[in-house]
C-alpha cells in the first residue's frame, strides 16, 4: 500500500487528531525551548498565553507542557484507530516520528544555534546506524 493515495489527502483534509497533535508538540516543543539568541521580539505561544491570560511565565509553561502530555495521548490514540482505519501505517509513522525527532531536538538546548552537541547523535541515527 503506497502512503500517498486519494483516500490519504482525503483522510488528512479531515484534520485528524494525529496530524493536529504531532504539529502542537513540534510548535510547543519549540517554543518551550532555550533558545540563546531568541530575540525579544519573537512570539512564542509562551508569551502569547501570558499576554492573553495574564500569567506568569511558570503558570503559561505548566499549562504549555501539560497541553504537549495531551497531544501525545492524542497521537497514541491514533496509533490505536490504525487498526480501524483505512489510513497506512508507514504515514502513521511518519507523524509518530515527526514529533519523536523535535523531543530530540529541543530537550537539552537550542540545536538550531548550536548544532555540534548533536553531532554524535546524527552520526549514530543516519551514518552507522544499528544493524538489525
Amino acid at each position: 500500500m503506497a502512503i500517498t493515495t486519494q483516500a490519504t489527502f482525503d483522510w488528512v483534509r479531515t484534520r485528524p487528531k494525529i496530524c493536529k497533535a504531532s504539529a502542537i508538540i513540534c510548535r510547543l516543543l519549540d517554543d518551550l525551548a532555550p533558545h540563546q539568541h531568541e530575540e525579544a521580539h519573537a512570539a512564542t505561544a509562551t508569551k502569547c498565553y501570558m499576554k492573553q491570560y495574564k500569567l506568569s511565565e511558570e503558570e503559561a509553561r505548566a499549562i504549555l507542557k501539560r497541553q504537549v502530555k495531551d497531544a501525545w495521548k492524542d497521537i497514541n490514540e491514533g496509533l490505536l484507530e490504525q487498526n480501524m482505519s483505512s489510513v497506512s501505517k508507514p504515514l502513521l509513522m511518519v507523524l509518530l516520528n515527526h514529533a519523536r525527532a523535535n523531543v530530540l531536538l529541543n530537550q537539552d538546548g537550542d540545536w538550531y544555534n548550536d548544532p555540534y552537541p548533536y553531532r554524535d547523535c546524527v552520526s549514530s541515527l543516519l551514518i552507522d546506524p544499528v544493524a538489525v
